[in-house]
């Protein structure tokens, strides 16, 4: 299932990569997103834009949320723990850069991973000694202060100059 979700994420970016930079609507997405108000002067239909970009994010939310319940049991609430280090990635990436909050993503579930997965054991004078998975969401907070302490934009700054 892994591989699954892992390839299916892969395709999922590609192919938003290719809407968002190589066709006129991604064109129109950039400009609607960066000054609305000469987006409308040039012609481009703001509602028309809002509205299909709100039903894309209602698409991808539910091939994400269909992807997270291949990895087992489907709950009320099943997502909940994860809602605060997708934030703490979205924040780490930069704000308004799409491929920035994915790389944020990526540093976050590192730190995640190596947190609790590490064996500490040497510097407490055991042969063995893991955290616990509940330390997990303190290690990518912890790395997002770090990180913001000196990148207050975050990683990517999405600053355009040219849509």
């Amino acid at each position: 299932m892994q591989m699954i979700t892992g390839g299916l994420t892969l395709v999922v970016l590609l192919s938003f990569a290719l809407l968002l930079f190589r066709t006129p609507f991604g064109r129109e997405m950039r400009a609607v997103s960066t000054n609305p108000v000469l987006a409308a002067a040039t012609g481009v239909n703001i509602g028309q834009v809002t509205g299909l970009v709100v039903f894309l994010s209602g698409v991808l939310a539910a091939l994400g949320g269909a992807m997270l319940a291949l990895r087992g049991s489907v709950s009320i609430d099943m997502g909940t723990n994860m809602l605060l280090p997708v934030f703490a990635a979205a924040i780490l990436g930069g704000l308004g850069n799409a491929f920035g909050a994915v790389v944020g993503a990526v540093i976050i579930a590192a730190a995640e991973t190596l947190i609790t997965n590490l064996n500490y054991g040497l510097l407490i004078g055991r042969d063995f000694f893991f955290l616990p998975a509940s330390y997990a969401p303190a290690a990518s907070f912890a790395l997002l202060v770090a990180i913001l302490l000196f990148h207050p934009k975050g990683i990517f700054v999405s600053e355009a100059s040219r849509v």
